[in-house]
């Protein structure tokens, strides 16, 4: 199966785990759990009912519904129970729950969230009786993917050596004149403040400093391909819109540029 088959069952699983969330939101609100729960009364009034001129009807059709979306539900909570308990896990806290990313990986100690929450919902497929699609091909699929990673890790770390030179050298107080040229990491703070000797610094400052370090780096090597700055990225829970700024300050002509 192609690469971009795969990615369309993932996007399908995103989307299935989207609405499975949406669903269990909206749960309380729906006409069967009030005629269930109090009395014909509260249905009448209703509003997303009472201003049809045949309201019975609708009523009719949105309790047809909201049975399909019931059906629905338990149809995903059955393929999500299925998965391996950290996957599922992992889906539940991300899509029903709304965790961020950053939680997710201090909760369960990965460092590629993007990557287990794909491969989870590529496992999620798998369960899908509406898809050709096997764990096997799954497996085949995640092993290559890891393969590939690896060898993007080994050029990232290769990368990694020459930047954290490049930040003790700007700890030291270097290259400062091409942190004020490049775009801001804060627009609260000069790019400089962060590689200031000061009490009170905490992680989070040390994530930009590093940050700051790799994007001065892939100014200096614009050649530096996007997947390893994606992988570089995939260990921070902010950057990305920087980064952006970043490639479009390369492309602009980097240091080279006037004006």
């Amino acid at each position: 199966m192609e690469n971009l088959e795969i990615h369309r069952l993932v996007w399908k699983m995103d989307r299935r785990m989207t609405r499975m969330s949406a669903i269990l939101q909206e749960s309380n609100n729906n006409l069967s759990h009030k005629m269930n729960s109090s009395s014909f009364i509260c249905v009448e009034n209703d509003k997303s009912t009472r201003s049809f001129t045949n309201p019975g009807s609708k009523i009719c059709e949105r309790i047809t519904r909201e049975q399909q979306e019931k059906l629905f539900l338990i149809e995903t909570m059955a393929m999500l129970n299925a998965l391996p308990e950290e996957k599922r896990k992992l889906l539940y806290d991300f899509f029903v729950l709304k965790k961020s990313k950053s939680f997710l990986v201090r909760k369960y100690k990965i460092k590629d969230v993007k990557g287990a929450l794909y491969f989870s919902l590529l496992d999620l497929a798998t369960l899908d009786p509406d898809l050709d699609f096997s764990r096997k091909e799954s497996a085949i699929f995640e092993d290559k993917c890891k393969r590939h990673q690896k060898r993007v890790d080994e050029k990232l770390n290769v990368i990694l050596e020459d930047v954290d030179r490049l930040k003790r050298q700007l700890v030291d107080g270097y290259h400062h004149h091409h942190l004020k040229k490049i775009p801001l990491l804060s627009n609260d703070v000069p790019n400089e403040h962060f590689f200031q000797q000061r009490p009170g610094s905490d992680r989070r400052d040390y994530k930009r400093r590093s940050l700051l370090a790799f994007a001065l780096y892939c100014i200096q090597n614009p050649d530096t391909p996007a997947e390893v700055i994606e992988r570089f990225l995939a260990k921070f829970d902010f950057g990305q819109n920087f980064m952006k700024k970043v490639k479009a300050f390369i492309e602009k002509g980097g240091f080279n540029h006037e004006g």
